[in-house]
């Protein structure tokens, strides 16, 4: 008999990245509702946003989304998803 295994990578769906400190709680906020869609969401900062997005880049992060002050968020999406 052969006994099938299905394991489950969590692998990060959306990085949110906040341009600074103020805006970290509706950043938790955003976070919180997309997990309770079934999204795997992680909010980073404390860098500039260039470095955030390259490392959100690296690691092939499906959406990211930028949140700052002026434009609440702006997703881009990778690996020519649109």
């Amino acid at each position: 008999m052969i006994l099938a295994v299905c394991v489950c990578v969590c692998v990060l769906q959306v990085r949110l990245l906040t341009v600074n400190d103020s805006v970290a709680p509706y950043a938790q906020e955003v976070a919180a509702e997309m997990r309770k869609h079934g999204l795997r969401v992680q909010v980073d900062g404390g860098a500039s946003i260039s470095k955030l997005i390259r490392n959100a880049t690296v690691a092939k992060t499906p959406v990211t989304c930028v949140i700052g002050n002026k434009v609440r968020y702006r997703c881009i999406h990778m690996h020519g998803h649109t």
